[in-house]
C-alpha cells in the first residue's frame, strides 16, 4: 500500500473523528441542560425538607431569618446555570475537548451508567454541584460540624455531598448516549494510530530498501 493510500484513509478518519467530537458536544449540552434541571430540584427539596424535618431549628430562625433563606435558595436556583458550567462544564471532564484530562488514558465504558453507579469521571463534579446548597444549610444550622451529609471542601471553598444518591433518568439517560459516543471515539482513534503506524513502518522499509 502506498502513502497516497494511507493519506487518503488517514483524512477519512479524522473526518469521521471531527463529525463525532460535534456531536459528542450536541450531547454533552443536553447533558448539562438536564443536570441543572437535577440541581435545582435538588436544591429546592433539600432545604424544604430540612425546614420541615427539623420543626425546632425552623421555630428557631423565625420568620425573617427564614424570608432571608428563602431568598438565598431562590438566588441560588437562579444562578445554577452558573455553577453547571463551572463544575461540570470544564473540558477537563469531557473526553471530546482538547483539555481532557486524562487523554491517552481512555478506556472502554467510560461515561457509562451501571446500575444504580453513576458514572466516576463526573460523581464528584456533580457532588460539588449539590453541594452549593450545603452552605445554606450550614449557614442556617441545618447540618452541624459531626452531623452532616455535606463536607466543606476546604482546598476549593467549595461544599460537596458526601452520601449516596442517584442522578435523574434523564441524566443517566443522555449519558449513556454520550458513553456510546465515546466507545466510537476511542475505536475510530485507535484505528488512526494504527494506520499512522503502519504508513511510518512503511516509509522506514522503503527507505532501508532504498539505500
Amino acid at each position: 500500500m502506498n502513502s497516497i493510500n494511507y493519506d487518503e484513509q488517514i483524512k477519512q478518519i479524522e473526518n469521521k473523528i471531527n463529525k463525532l467530537k460535534d456531536e459528542m458536544e450536541v450531547v454533552t449540552k443536553e447533558f448539562l441542560d438536564k443536570t441543572k434541571i437535577f440541581a435545582c430540584e435538588w436544591y429546592k427539596k433539600s432545604i424544604e425538607d430540612a425546614v420541615i424535618k427539623s420543626p425546632e431549628i425552623t421555630k428557631s430562625l423565625g420568620e425573617s431569618k427564614l424570608k432571608e433563606l428563602k431568598i438565598e435558595l431562590q438566588s441560588l436556583i437562579d444562578n445554577s446555570n452558573e455553577y453547571v458550567n463551572f463544575f461540570v462544564n470544564s473540558d477537563s471532564l469531557w473526553t471530546h475537548r482538547p483539555n481532557y484530562q486524562l487523554k491517552g488514558k481512555e478506556t472502554y465504558g467510560l461515561y457509562r451508567v451501571y446500575g444504580n453507579r453513576d458514572p466516576d469521571e463526573l460523581s464528584d463534579a456533580i457532588r460539588f454541584l449539590i453541594g452549593k446548597v450545603g452552605a445554606l444549610l450550614h449557614k442556617y444550622n441545618y447540618e452541624k460540624p459531626n452531623n452532616n451529609f455535606y463536607e466543606n471542601d476546604y482546598s476549593s471553598g467549595n461544599f460537596r455531598f458526601r452520601y449516596g444518591y442517584s442522578w435523574s433518568d434523564d441524566m443517566r439517560s443522555v449519558i449513556n448516549n454520550y458513553a456510546d459516543l465515546f466507545d466510537n471515539h476511542k475505536k475510530l482513534n485507535e484505528e488512526l494510530e494504527k494506520i499512522k503506524k503502519e504508513k511510518s513502518e512503511d516509509e522506514a522499509r522503503a527507505l532501508w530498501n532504498n539505500v
